[in-house]
């Protein structure tokens, strides 16, 4: 059985895959007023108000977790969020994975 990722924000939203999930918590929650988001990435229970700094945690602290995830698709959805200290990550994550990245 295929894993399901629900969005925390709303009971609307499911996603077969994590990135999937991003740009529509991006484009649906994170302009409102009172925004607030908590990780949950491997038992993290940091809170995020803004798309960028949540974007920054993910791939600054559980870019390991998120490895198996087609990282060159998640890097495209969140171009917007992703600074040059993010994309440093992940050229090191290339090199140490071995990982195709087309667009670093």
């Amino acid at each position: 059985m295929s894993q399901v990722f629900n969005c925390p924000l709303c009971d609307e939203f499911q996603a077969p895959d994590f990135r999937l999930l991003l740009p529509h918590i991006r484009l649906v929650h994170s302009t409102r007023p009172n925004f607030s988001l908590q990780c949950n990435i491997d038992n993290c229970t940091r809170i995020f108000r803004n798309m960028k700094t949540y974007a920054n945690h993910i791939y600054g602290d559980h870019m390991r977790q998120l490895v198996s995830i087609n990282v060159q698709a998640v890097v495209l959805l969140l171009s917007e969020e992703v600074t040059e200290n993010v994309q440093e990550t992940i050229r090191v994550m290339k090199k140490e994975e071995n990982i195709k990245i087309d667009h670093c």
